[in-house]
């Protein structure tokens, strides 16, 4: 597995993934530059990807959009999070952030970035968005 950046001929797979996980796919115009996807080594197939928000006027980044390819292996799931979890924090510090923020839903996904030393904030929050 290698990760790199995301390139916009990637978005047709990432929509399917989130709509396979029964999420509404987010719009392609939402997704920054600053994304990090992986991929197999072998042949060439989407594992998962994961975004950052960042603006130039404070050092915190947003974490957003993580998803897996359905078809992996829960095993390989966690292993491509993990990954891109190590990356977003190497894109991170290039971005000069401080401060790196994310919502999560899943007592699972809570555990796991605290092995990768996120520290809950806000608890019980909804995530809400308006289309403009």
């Amino acid at each position: 597995m290698f990760c790199r950046g995301y390139k916009n001929e990637d978005y047709k797979k990432l929509k399917k993934f989130w709509e396979e996980h029964n999420w509404n796919a987010v719009p392609e115009a939402l997704l920054p530059i600053t994304g990090i996807v992986c991929v197999n080594n072998s042949d060439d197939v989407l594992l998962g990807a994961v975004w950052i928000y960042a603006i130039d006027a404070v050092p915190v980044g947003w974490m957003e959009w993580l998803v897996t390819n359905p078809n992996n292996t829960p095993r390989e799931s966690l292993k491509v999070i993990n990954e891109l979890l190590e990356q977003v924090l190497v894109l991170s510090e290039m971005l000069d952030l401080k401060f790196l923020m994310t919502s999560v839903n899943k007592t699972s996904l809570v555990k796991l970035y605290g092995k990768h030393n996120f520290e809950p904030t806000d608890q019980d929050v909804t995530n809400m968005m308006r289309v403009l």
